[in-house]
């Protein structure tokens, strides 16, 4: 019976350094791509429109300095930095992405590299999400 506790030892280290793909995104519990979005999905792009409850690109890559502009209506889709886990929004307050709620162009200038979450809050639980990633 001495294996026995080994054997589940091993797993559980096999487990816990498997998966590792590289620096995906991940979410809070390193579980998932953040929001969707895994290292493969970024793609370069200062602006980003919305409707139909989608982001376009969901996944956008920039430099740091870069502004990214998202474009759609504000008054229906207010824009907010932050994670949705389980269909809830939790604002970052550190976040370059503050909240917007009027207009239909708003421009964020991210001057540091970073990872920046973001999501709609009256669409927050249905998926309508994004990244963008600074570099």
């Amino acid at each position: 019976m001495t294996h026995g506790w080994w054997t589940l030892a091993l797993a559980i280290a096999l487990v816990a350094c498997g998966g590792d793909e590289g620096g995906d995104t991940t979410g809070e519990n390193g579980e998932q791509p953040l929001h969707g979005c895994a290292d493969a999905d970024f793609v370069d792009a200062t602006e980003i429109a919305f409707e139909n409850i989608q982001y376009t690109p969901r996944c956008a890559r920039v430099a740091a300095g870069d502004t990214v502009t998202y474009k759609g209506e504000f008054a229906s889709h207010n824009l907010q930095g932050g994670t949705v886990v389980d269909g809830r929004g939790t604002a970052d307050e550190s976040s370059p992405i503050q909240l917007v709620t009027s207009g239909t162009e708003a421009g964020v200038t991210f001057s540091q590299a970073g990872t920046f979450p973001y999501y709609c809050v009256q669409h927050q639980g249905v998926d309508m999400v994004g990244v963008v990633r600074v570099e």
